[in-house]
C-alpha cells in the first residue's frame, strides 16, 4: 500500500498552475519536524521538506485558503519521478494529496484571491 500521512507548516505560499487543457495544479512545500535521540541519548530535532501536489477543483480552493505558516494534516501517495537531461538523469519525490486539512492558518492570512500563473505541462506530467 502506498499512503502517506503527514502534519507540518507550509514553508511558501502555494503555487498554482494550470495545464494546457486548464487542469488546476497546486504545488505546496511541506516541513515536517522529527524528533529523535542520539546514540548518547540527546534529544535533538530536525526538519524534513517535502513536495506537494493537489489536482483540479480543490487545487483552486486550497489556493485561496492556505498561505505560508498555515498547519495542514495530508493524506496521499507518494510518486517518484524523473526525467533526463543532457545526459543526466533526475530524480525527485513528491506526495499526490488526496485529502488536506488546515488546521491553522497564520494570524495574518485571511482567504485571497491570488492570481493563478500558467505553466508548462503537458498530460504525461498528470500522474493519474
Amino acid at each position: 500500500m502506498n499512503l502517506a500521512v503527514l502534519t507540518g507548516f507550509l514553508a511558501e505560499e502555494p503555487e498554482l498552475s494550470y495545464t494546457p487543457s486548464s487542469m488546476a495544479i497546486l504545488k505546496l512545500r511541506l516541513t515536517v519536524k522529527e524528533q529523535y535521540k542520539t546514540k548518547q541519548g540527546e534529544q535533538k530535532e530536525r526538519m524534513n521538506w517535502f513536495t506537494l501536489k493537489v489536482f483540479g477543483p480543490r487545487a483552486e480552493a486550497f489556493n485561496n485558503e492556505l498561505g505560508k505558516g498555515s498547519e495542514i494534516i495530508v493524506r496521499g501517495r507518494i510518486s517518484n519521478e524523473s526525467y533526463e537531461r543532457d545526459g543526466v538523469k533526475k530524480y525527485w519525490t513528491e506526495i499526490i494529496c488526496d485529502e488536506v486539512t488546515c488546521v491553522s492558518r497564520p494570524r495574518d492570512n485571511a482567504p485571497t484571491d491570488k492570481p493563478a500563473e500558467q505553466a508548462s505541462f503537458s498530460a504525461d506530467d498528470i500522474p493519474f
